[in-house]
């Protein structure tokens, strides 16, 4: 994590210091093609390394109800816990999998149900799982009927997962929109363009292109992490929409 972080603010102050220089230098701000590669290239590991936290996150969000039900059955069974937690590790629960060995494993070297289940509550990265587990493991330090809590925590997680999956499909639509709306803003832009190519009321027109040019870019940069916080509720998520119209109005301007 902290290795992915140093490249990614290498990389990135890079490409501002050279965006800085060039700027002074010139007297005017200057935002090439090879310090917008060396800012892209700095956010794309970090952005990755998110990605896959989050899709780790999505899969023990999806697998831990189910890991809690059959635990259900399996208590029911007569199993002592730890014994129920080792023979459900070698069910296949897609990601989580590894998680319960490790829990398993933990369990087996004297570490307490409680102490282990806290422990992938911060490896989750979920919150819903995080409550769910402080749940858990207060109903056990209380001494209460641990099925019925196993239960409810369940059906919490799986209930607040749903509400998430169809906020997100109701939000595809305000998505489409952030997209068209640049789209349509790239689409003026080109016009302006082409006017102020044909006229000869302005005389720098190569200086107000390179303006309208960063205008474009501002524009993408945050319409994308705004995409993101509408259809994901993460800034983080939008960075891959960021990418997308930096990468659309880098070639719109090529073309230009």
């Amino acid at each position: 994590m902290k290795n992915i972080l140093y490249i990614t603010y290498g990389l990135i102050s890079i490409g501002f210091v050279k965006i800085l220089i060039q700027s002074i230098l010139a007297r005017d701000i200057i935002i090439d093609d090879i310090s917008l590669l060396l800012i892209l290239s700095g956010a794309l590991p970090y952005y990755v390394l998110k990605w896959r936290i989050m899709k780790k996150k999505e899969d023990y969000e999806r697998n831990f109800p189910k890991f809690l039900r059959d635990l259900i059955d399996t208590i029911h069974s007569g199993m002592p816990l730890p014994v129920a937690i080792k023979y459900l590790s070698k069910m296949r629960y897609g990601l989580l999998t590894d998680e319960l060995r490790k829990i398993s494993s933990e369990m087996s070297l004297g570490m307490s149900f409680d102490e282990a289940l806290r422990r992938f509550a911060t490896r989750s990265y979920s919150r819903h799982i995080q409550r769910g587990i402080d749940i858990i493991v207060e109903a056990n330090k209380l001494g209460a009927n641990i099925i019925p809590v196993l239960k409810q925590v369940a059906d919490y997680i799986t209930t607040m997962k749903n509400i998430e999956m169809e906020l997100k499909t109701s939000l595809r639509g305000q998505l489409i929109t952030v997209y068209v709306s640049f789209i349509a803003f790239l689409v003026v832009v080109i016009l302006l363009i082409k006017f102020l190519l044909g006229s000869e009321l302005f005389g720098n027109v190569p200086q107000i292109i390179k303006y309208l040019y960063h205008l474009a870019l501002i524009n993408g940069f945050f319409a994308g992490l705004v995409a993101g916080r509408i259809a994901e509720a993460s800034i983080v998520a939008g960075l891959k929409h960021s990418l997308v119209l930096l990468i659309i109005t880098i070639v719109v301007f090529k073309f230009v």
